[in-house]
């Protein structure tokens, strides 16, 4: 019997992906990230706790969740919607009250069973389209627990499961999770170690490590986001591919640099940190790539 107290801190999971691994997948998305990329388009995922997410298309300032917040943490001024993140303490008490659904509670602890009963509803899926389930974040390995009996469970009810990674874990977390895995996405975003820890908060030597010995063990698809003025050179972008291919991985996707993080981040009363807001088109990317040595890699481009 499952220990009821075991939970996963997650902020969302979404039903019918078609970009998170094989086939049409189930995505779980657990809160709380060990690194800070400043572009993320999942800024939501970094914290671990609860967050307010105000969806500003919905908001018509009609002043009910100011009136219900205890805390004094909403407030009009002129008419627009303010919010102290000093103040809030995300108990969703402006959420109960809002009535166009502006105002969104991320973050719930759910259970396991809780969490399976979702995927069951999709298991035909799974099957017809050879997919099935894919844990993320944030970043999923930091709830190892949860995601660990997550795993063992899809495992018994015969899904194909996948994380997507950022590698940035001790090597014996992903050790003990690779006898339950089928599929695992990870991201290499930089090559030097120092520049990869004053960008991102966090250096990649543990990147390499879990790259290096996941290689031969599992199926690895490697992630490289290509973001203008942090890895969009040519010269960066080959010794990616050269790593890759040294530790005998043979596929890896490159993901041109969008900006759908700059809404969410508004979203959350905060500023986008990255100082480039203009998305990479995927010409300009394949562009990049066709000068590139990929010679025994599948490269795939986008999504």
């Amino acid at each position: 019997m499952e220990n009821i107290k075991l939970q996963g801190e997650l902020f969302d999971i979404q039903r019918f992906s078609l970009d998170d691994g094989p086939g049409i997948r189930t995505v779980v998305f657990l809160k709380g990230c060990n690194q800070a990329c400043p572009w993320c388009h999942n800024p939501e995922s970094l914290s671990v706790k609860p967050q307010i997410f105000r969806v500003q298309s919905l908001c018509t300032a009609c002043g009910r969740c100011a009136q219900n917040c205890k805390q004094g943490a909403v407030t009009l001024e002129d008419g627009r919607y303010v919010r102290d993140p000093e103040r809030c303490v995300a108990c969703g008490e402006c959420v109960k009250v809002c009535p166009n659904d502006g105002c969104k509670l991320l973050g719930k602890a759910w259970t396991v069973d809780e969490v399976m009963r979702v995927l069951y509803k999709d298991r035909l899926y799974y099957r017809e389209s050879d997919g099935g389930v894919t844990f993320s974040g944030g970043e999923p390995t930091l709830q190892h627990a949860f995601l660990l009996e997550m795993l063992k469970r899809c495992r018994d009810a015969g899904f194909h499961t996948a994380i997507e990674t950022n590698g940035n874990n001790d090597w014996q977390v992903y050790e003990s999770l690779l006898p339950l895995l089928d599929y695992v996405m990870i991201d290499l975003k930089h090559t030097d170690s120092e520049l990869h820890r004053k960008v991102i908060g966090a250096g990649n030597e543990r990147v390499l490590t879990t790259l290096k010995n996941l290689s031969g063990r599992v199926p690895v698809e490697v992630r490289v986001p290509v973001i203008p003025g942090f890895n969009a050179q040519r010269e960066q972008l080959q010794d990616i591919v050269n790593t890759v291919r040294d530790f005998g991985i043979k596929l890896i996707r490159f993901l041109p640099y969008h900006t759908f993080g700059i809404s969410k981040y508004l979203s959350l009363g905060e500023e986008y940190p990255y100082p480039v807001d203009e998305p990479m088109t995927e010409e300009q990317l394949t562009g990049l790539i066709d000068g590139l040595d990929t010679e025994g890699l599948e490269v795939l481009i986008g999504k």
